[in-house]
């Protein structure tokens, strides 16, 4: 951040000085009013869902969901998605002829990875979703490239497994752990899901080094700052369901569950000439989410473990602007680093080739570790 800008920002918070009007006369004019791939109706369409509070008076201020969504590898495609043996990485040395002899010992079927053993549970000596996984993925992949979008949707709308042994109809004994099948939720929640997802904000493919005010690229503003906070406020505060949303606005995707946030007003002030048409007032607000980060594949489920270094804290600060009935009707970052989009999704069935990972989730579930 440029000194220049540092000091902007510092003087709004000190003096209640407009942000619009100092970025105006810079010629860096951020967007206020949200339009429609902002609108936090795209969220709230569920007919479960109530309607969305609007009034920021009414809105809670802090909220957190009871279930934290757990932790787990996202899988990267460089490393073969699910098709990754996480257990020991040396055992990359057998291959599926060892499948088709007696050579391939219990200790051996526990090196395997998810993918192979939900094949291999299912009898498909072909292996059908191994085979899939190596054709999806590449050895040459970006690092960040995975199925992040598939777990951090995963890992709130399905309880955390635990580890199970069962048998195959070939009397071959597989241990699953649970990060096992924390790997099959994620990729059929991810990349099977025939449900609806709900978006707000667009994705920003472009690289930059420069204030994101400079980029004009309508995606590259997103999201909104006052969708934001609705959202964040109804969702987490009001309907205890939690949010996905991209943490950083550029090429790379970096989808984390959002299950807490507190906010606070910092300052107040008159609207200002780049408000959204109908503002009568500006808030000044920061707000601190947790989302649950990406940790290496575990046999063991790491939301009872004692420790909790995957939840991380981010800060945001954003101006919400307010109009006569005290509603919020749009918004713009302080924050030079917000996130991209935010987005939620229905529960994934468990159909297809998926069908039996239904009785092995619900044994991971009833399994007492």
């Amino acid at each position: 951040m440029s000194a220049k800008l540092a000091m902007t920002i510092s003087t709004l918070l000190l003096n209640l000085v407009s942000v619009s009007t100092l970025l105006a006369s810079d010629g860096l004019v951020p967007f206020s009013a949200w339009d429609l791939n902002n609108d936090p109706a795209n969220i709230n369409v569920e007919a479960t869902d109530r309607a969305f509070e609007y009034n920021l008076a009414r809105l809670p201020m802090r909220g957190e969901l009871e279930k934290k969504p757990w932790t787990d590898t996202y899988w990267p495609s460089y490393k073969r998605g699910i098709a990754q043996r996480w257990v020991d990485s040396s055992s990359i040395g057998f291959s599926f002829r060892d499948f088709f002899s007696s050579r391939l010992s219990e200790k051996k079927v526990a090196k395997l990875s998810p993918a192979e053993k939900y094949d291999l549970y299912l009898g498909n000596m072909d292996y059908p979703l191994t085979e899939a996984e190596k054709n999806r993925t590449s050895r040459s992949a970006p690092k960040w490239e995975g199925l992040c979008h598939g777990w951090a949707m995963a890992s709130m709308l399905f309880d955390e497994p635990n580890p199970i042994t069962v048998v195959n109809n070939n009397g071959v004994v597989i241990h699953f752990g649970s990060s096992d099948i924390k790997a099959l939720l994620t990729l059929l929640q991810g990349n099977y899901n025939e449900g609806k997802t709900y978006f707000a904000g667009s994705r920003c493919d472009a690289k930059f080094n420069v204030y994101r005010w400079h980029n004009r690229n309508n995606a590259c503003m997103d999201v909104n700052a006052g969708a934001f906070h609705v959202i964040l406020s109804n969702k987490i505060g009001i309907l205890k369901q939690g949010i996905v949303i991209d943490r950083q606005t550029d090429k790379e995707v970096w989808n984390q569950p959002v299950h807490a946030f507190r906010s606070k007003i910092i300052a107040e002030q008159a609207a200002t000439a780049d408000a959204a048409t109908g503002t009568v007032k500006e808030v000044v607000v920061s707000t601190v989410i947790t989302y649950t980060a990406e940790i290496e594949p575990n046999f063991y489920p790491q939301n009872r473990a004692g420790t909790e270094d995957f939840r991380v804290l981010k800060e945001y600060r954003y101006i919400l602007e307010l109009n006569r009935h005290g509603n919020i009707i749009g918004g713009e970052w302080i924050s030079s680093d917000y996130p991209d989009f935010i987005w939620t999704q229905s529960r994934v069935r468990f159909v297809n080739y998926f069908a039996s990972l239904a009785k092995l989730y619900q044994l991971s579930i009833r399994a007492n570790n």
